[in-house]
């Protein structure tokens, strides 16, 4: 049977559907909290040993970042490997890679002071998303109609 090692914060209904999805095509799927784990730099810690592959479903992305990195330096398979969480967690990094393979999106710029933002959003015009550039959790963004909401 094929093991692999679930990474998780919280238990919501996608995680309960991919036990579900696992359990039904004998595959055992392990839950592993990450606010449990403690990775050591130079040796995979005993209880990770043992696993076919891990998929990392934490919430943080710094921690998702740091434990994904530590797998594969261990030589560890990721479902979700470190290079992907890192392209998809930083919202800049997503938008010029989209950018750069000539996928459509709405119009976006960097900015890195509230000024220098709000001045693009002006140039541009309202409607606008100002979001961060790493966003913890993933909260969800805000559109600003006027200066005032930017």
């Amino acid at each position: 049977m094929v093991k692999i090692g679930l990474i998780w914060s919280r238990i919501r209904n996608d995680e309960k559907m991919l036990m579900d999805a696992a359990a039904a095509r004998g595959v055992e799927l392990v839950p592993i909290d990450d606010r449990e784990l403690v990775l050591p730099v130079h040796a995979a810690p005993k209880e990770l040993l043992g696993y076919d592959a891990f998929l990392e479903r934490g919430i943080s992305y710094t921690t998702s970042h740091y434990v994904t990195m530590a797998l594969e330096q261990y030589g560890m398979t990721c479902v979700n490997p470190h290079r992907v969480l890192a392209n998809c967690g930083d919202k800049a990094l997503t938008s010029l890679l989209l950018a750069r393979h000539g996928v459509p999106t709405p119009r976006t710029s960097l900015a890195f002071e509230t000024e220098s933002s709000i001045r693009r959003v002006e140039a541009a015009g309202y409607p606008a998303a100002p979001t961060p550039v790493v966003a913890p959790g993933g909260p969800p963004v805000a559109e600003a109609r006027q200066r005032r909401g930017a």
